[in-house]
């Protein structure tokens, strides 16, 4: 039951990888194992990766499945009330990952590819980061959920900690809490400690869309 994308086989720890050059009707196989370089007899261990995300809580636990943060929601819902009923905040995802089988992204463009499920640095494609998603799966993702693919660059917000964080609707008094939300931070943590963590965040928000948009703007906005 593990998706072939995470399948490996090793000889004499070196993973073989490669791909059949032959005609149709070749033994797919047989056919990849020679032009690796495996003769008959030789003995292969599979192996398999670990996927490159999978869901989280807040302290960064590994979760069974896709779970909704209470505090993340609780955040959404003052979004809503705080702007206009075109908010759709009800329908936004959320959600907390682990990266497990890749290296973290440093940059929005790294961290943009890794959200559409395929990046530099993963070195193989995976599943996209869209909630209720099984990362570990192979089903059909629904793309109208999540925004990755209409978004042709995200932008960095400032450096990192407090300071990055300003939302346009924001007051000052609220603003250190929004922003301790979002860095999963204890809500009994002591001030110290949550700007700690902030410290280690960087934030992001959407820049250009591309022209071609046809999953989560398009869906809800016609563009």
């Amino acid at each position: 039951n593990v998706p072939v994308r995470r399948q490996r086989l090793l000889h004499n720890s070196t993973v073989l990888s490669g791909e059949s050059h032959e005609p149709p009707g070749m033994p797919y196989h047989d056919t990849v194992l020679t032009d690796l370089g495996v003769v008959p007899d030789t003995v292969l261990q599979l192996a398999v990766v670990p996927p490159a995300w999978l869901w989280a809580n807040t302290e960064g636990q590994v979760v069974d499945c896709y779970r909704r943060v209470p505090q993340l929601e609780a955040l959404l819902e003052w979004v809503a009330d705080s702007q206009s009923d075109d908010t759709e905040t009800e329908e936004e995802g959320h959600g907390v990952i682990r990266i497990i089988g890749a290296d973290f992204p440093l940059t929005a463009a790294g961290v943009l590819q890794f959200l559409q499920g395929c990046s530099d640095a993963c070195h193989r494609a995976h599943q996209p980061v869209i909630p209720g998603v099984d990362p570990d799966g192979d089903a059909e993702v629904d793309w109208s959920r999540a925004p990755w693919r209409d978004i042709s660059s995200l932008i960095q917000l400032g450096d990192e900690g407090l300071t990055a964080f300003r939302l346009p609707w924001e007051t000052d008094m609220l603003a250190p809490e929004a922003a301790a939300v979002l860095a999963c931070c204890s809500p009994s943590a002591e001030p110290e400690a949550k700007e700690l963590q902030l410290q280690r965040c960087r934030f992001y928000t959407c820049g250009d869309l591309r022209d071609d948009a046809m999953d989560y703007f398009y869906h809800r906005h016609g563009t």
